[in-house]
């Protein structure tokens, strides 16, 4: 289901992206063409100059709307993807390893287990039930004695005793798991422990306390870990979770190695020892890391698709300004030549034009912060956690834009300011 779900979002908003750049395309060139076509040639010479004049300064405004809210999307979802990709899970997914061994005897994944330990890459290895940027099962907890249910958690099921060291899930009171313990010991989160703890007003802790689960019946607190994230920020599994203590680390089907360092190497060494240890199984060793970031891979194609229509936009953007400025500088350049005999300036002249341009400029970059700001704001309801839509992440984008619409100004009509203005009087 994750996988239908990317691909149809990915190709949603690809889509979007290609319909923008198709209006902007659409009203930056064909629209008028097809407009001024049918317009009579004697009447466009006598009539009609000052309409086209406003029909390209209509078509820039919309295209600088369209490169203002690029802009600013690119930068929220290339920011929110970093966000992603590099947040703090609550465990530490470096030089980790894990495979999932489902139709494989104990025995033999005990002798797996054991090959694995004595490798010398090898730092530590571990078995659980569950991975934690999985979906998980949930179950509901009471008390002993009553048949209240208190809330629903997060069930991770089983683990071994190398599991928190593995994971680096930092315990904040109690104790780990043992091989003294009996076997309906457990563990629960932060979340677990403060939720109880209101509700039944336990002041002492929940760390020796008893209570019941569905599906595992009476269960025994023998410690607190830091909560870690279940799931993704884009599906995050937001309630308390628990762990339950599996004394035989062979019965769990999800091996979990530590290595001392990540290298192709290493990687491919665990991976040869599992097939020769598993001739007849198909087993995939899959890095932690990697996993954890291809859980974000339809924000990488969103982020790529806006790069591209960015990209596109910008490009239509410049053209279609261009060609503006030289057609007003050929339709002005008596104007320009005239001012220039009476003592005008470069800098005068250029003022000219990016008066003319600020005019519609700055209104158009004021709609694309407003689109894009609405676009941010839908686009994370989807994520736990966001990313900041600061006022200075808006204005920066945005004088990223007058920069580049300043720029091909200047660039463009710079030299038709320094001419020598009689020879433009001569020329006319």
């Amino acid at each position: 289901m994750r996988v239908s779900i990317t691909a149809l979002f990915s190709l949603r908003t690809l889509l979007i992206i290609v319909l923008i750049c198709l209006v902007v395309f659409l009203i930056s060139g064909i629209i008028p063409s097809i407009l001024y076509a049918r317009i009579p040639v004697a009447s466009a010479f006598r009539n009609f100059k000052e309409s086209r004049r406003n029909w390209k300064l209509g078509s820039l405004f919309v295209q600088f709307v369209a490169m203002t809210f690029l802009i600013i999307l690119l930068s929220v979802v290339w920011r929110q993807y970093n966000l992603m990709i590099n947040d703090n899970p609550g465990y530490n997914p470096d030089e980790l390893l894990y495979c999932k061994t489902e139709g494989v005897t104990p025995e033999q994944r005990q002798t797996v287990l054991s090959e694995l330990s004595r490798m010398p890459m090898v730092k530590s290895v571990s078995a659980a039930s569950t991975l934690s940027f999985d979906m998980v099962r949930g179950n509901n907890v009471w008390l002993p004695g009553s048949d209240k249910e208190l809330f629903y958690l997060n069930d991770l099921y089983f683990a071994d005793k190398e599991y928190l060291s593995v994971m680096e899930i930092p315990l904040l009171e109690g104790a780990i798991f043992s091989e003294e313990m009996a076997d309906n010991v457990c563990m629960v989160d932060r979340k677990f422990a403060e939720k109880i703890s209101l509700i039944t007003g336990w002041t002492d802790g929940v760390v020796g306390k008893d209570v019941l689960v569905s599906e595992h019946g009476l269960s025994h607190i023998c410690g607190v870990y830091e909560s870690i994230r279940i799931g993704s920020i884009m599906w995050e599994a937001t309630g308390p979770s628990m762990l339950f203590y599996r004394k035989n680390p062979a019965e769990s089907p999800i091996l979990i190695i530590k290595l001392h360092e990540m290298t192709p190497e290493n990687i491919q060494a665990v991976s040869s020892t599992i097939e020769r240890l598993l001739p007849t199984k198909e087993i995939h060793v899959n890095s932690f890391k990697l996993e954890l970031v291809n859980l974000y891979n339809s924000s990488r194609l969103f982020r790529d698709s806006v790069i591209i229509g960015g990209i596109v936009v910008l490009l239509i953007s410049i053209i279609g300004l261009i060609g503006y400025l030289q057609d007003e500088i050929n339709r002005r350049k008596s104007e320009i030549a005239i001012r220039r005999i009476n003592g005008g300036t470069v800098k005068d002249i250029l003022s000219l034009f990016v008066t003319d341009i600020l005019y519609i400029a700055l209104p158009a970059l004021v709609l694309g912060c407003l689109i894009a700001y609405y676009a941010a704001v839908k686009w994370q309801e989807d994520f736990t956690e966001k990313t900041n839509l600061s006022f200075l992440l808006f204005l920066s984008c945005a004088i990223v834009v007058l920069t580049i619409i300043m720029g091909v100004i200047v660039s463009s009509s710079y030299r038709k300011a320094q001419e020598n203005p009689v020879e433009s009087l001569r020329s006319e």
